[in-house]
């Protein structure tokens, strides 16, 4: 039997007064700004606004998150005049650098910034800088050193990598030209406006962010679920590849820059064992090829952890909470501290 137009409509108008109802709704019961992004004219990557502030929100925790100046949840960073004494480190990763569930004094920047700063002996003033930003993987990680990083005249450079970083990337994709340097993201064009206007439009509207979240997280999901089946083939192969030909190529920029290169790494709780054992061999193996410092934040963390009985992420979340921060700086600092060469200017 067919449907006569009139029922058509009368089933559209349904679903958009449906729609109004539910997005009335959500304006209130939704707390969450969606209109906090914003994408660099110059480079098109995503960002927050400038100099916000908004609330981060999960299960167990909420925080008010605070963006400076380059739209990086953070203290303001430094100007790019650097003084003779100051000596520079960039962090830079995805949401464990962000760290939108704590607030700046308990970020792992802030905290190996005071650590450094703590020593008697100390020849510099150090200044820990974190560009992070939630959803990167390897490959936006450089993008996000060389767009914002390597402006500040790091001395050194600190890549946090995780398991859900490596899973970002694309096997088979190249990264680098035929000199081994970086591509970098290409700017938003004037002609891209109007979809810079829609995207805005939509950030607006909390029905269609609730469900633009969603999808990403059964998307992130599905490909958890394939890399986890894929682990002892060839994609995972061509996956750990591509993630070698980025480390190779960032390492080749931030030494570009006058500056030292090290990557860092934590595996989360829920990636499992052989995950966890493959990002630290793989790492390991990319460091030694490209003459890079490593370090696998896990043991100290895990001796931490059982030392005070508090866990280094949230019960409800993956990431860290203020006691993983503190965790992860003291890892970083001990590493640190014990391999001095890296906290010497170039």
């Amino acid at each position: 039997m067919l449907i006569s137009v009139r029922s058509v409509l009368q089933i559209i108008l349904g679903i958009v007064l449906a729609c109004l109802a539910l997005e009335a709704v959500l304006q209130v019961m939704d707390q969450t700004n969606y209109d906090r992004f914003a994408n660099d004219p110059h480079t098109g990557l995503l960002l927050y606004k400038p100099d916000i502030a908004f609330t981060a929100a999960g299960e167990c925790y909420t925080n008010t998150v605070r963006t400076n100046s380059l739209g990086l949840h953070g203290d303001e960073p430094p100007p790019q005049r650097k003084k003779t004494d100051e000596f520079r480190i960039v962090l830079v990763g995805s949401s464990f650098v962000e760290a939108t569930q704590v607030s700046i004094p308990d970020l792992i920047s802030t905290k190996l910034a005071n650590l450094l700063n703590a020593q008697s002996n100390k020849k510099y003033t150090y200044e820990v800088i974190p560009i992070g930003f939630s959803g990167n993987g390897t490959y936006l990680d450089s993008q996000y050193f060389l767009a914002y990083g390597a402006p500040l005249k790091p001395d050194l450079v600190i890549n946090l990598t995780t398991d859900y970083d490596h899973s970002r990337a694309e096997p088979g994709a190249s990264y680098a030209d035929e000199k081994g340097n970086l591509i970098m993201q290409k700017p938003v064009l004037q002609n891209e406006s109007l979809t810079a206007d829609i995207k805005g439009l939509l950030r607006k509207s909390k029905l269609a962010m609730n469900l633009f979240y969603r999808f990403t997280e059964l998307k992130a999901d599905a490909s958890a679920d394939i890399s986890s089946a894929n682990s002892g083939n060839s994609d995972a192969a061509k996956q750990w590849a591509a993630d070698a030909e980025i480390f190779k190529a960032y390492d080749k920029a931030v030494r570009s820059v006058q500056a030292q290169f090290m990557v860092t790494s934590w595996a989360t709780p829920e990636s499992g064992t052989s995950t966890a054992l493959a990002l630290h061999e793989e790492l390991s193996q990319a460091a030694q090829q490209d003459d890079f410092a490593y370090q696998d934040l896990a043991p100290t963390i895990s001796v931490q952890e059982a030392k005070t009985g508090i866990s280094a992420s949230f019960n409800c979340d993956a990431h860290w909470s203020a006691a993983g921060h503190s965790y992860a700086a003291q890892a970083l600092y001990d590493y640190l501290t014990t391999h001095p060469s890296l906290l010497r200017k170039s």
